[in-house]
């Protein structure tokens, strides 16, 4: 029995290559009148630049990053949201997108996580920015290597 794709995980990251992402999961979805579920995946602060905002904020560190985090994270979603409705416009595509999800952590693991969360039977990434040398980018090779789930690589 050949295999249902019913829901697609999408990795965006609004680079120029996003677009391609985007077209191409569309294009899934539309051919299996599957969903897509949108990731985006925002890197922990690193240490160094948390002890340099503990240095200057001093007081209600804890208080001052969660609001902060919170309020990027919500406008990240938001660009992530306009950035779709801008390159499918109001057409059916748009439609297709169930989702727009927007966590923090390593990218390949917040992928895999919610792509298992959804139960998702297809993952698109994007190929990478890297050098011409290396065919994949560091997220969409640990994806390739590590993920039980389909993974459309699009260059």
């Amino acid at each position: 029995m050949l295999p249902e794709i019913k829901k697609i995980v999408l990795t965006l990251d609004m680079s120029e290559h996003s677009v391609n992402n985007l077209k191409y999961a569309v294009s899934q979805a539309q051919k299996y009148q599957a969903d897509i579920f949108v990731i985006h995946v925002v890197e922990p602060i690193t240490t160094f630049a948390k002890a340099m905002i503990e240095t200057y904020v001093k007081k209600n560190y804890p208080d001052f990053e969660k609001k902060e985090k919170e309020l990027i994270l919500k406008k990240v979603k938001k660009e992530i949201e306009e950035f779709c409705e801008k390159e499918l416009g109001n057409s059916s595509a748009l439609n297709c997108i169930k989702a727009v999800e927007i966590r923090e952590g390593l990218p390949y693991e917040e992928i895999l996580n919610y792509a298992k969360e959804i139960g998702a039977d297809l993952i698109v990434v994007g190929h990478g920015k890297g050098y011409a040398k290396h065919l994949l980018g560091s997220v969409a090779r640990k994806l390739v290597n590590l993920s039980d789930i389909p993974i459309l690589v699009v260059k």
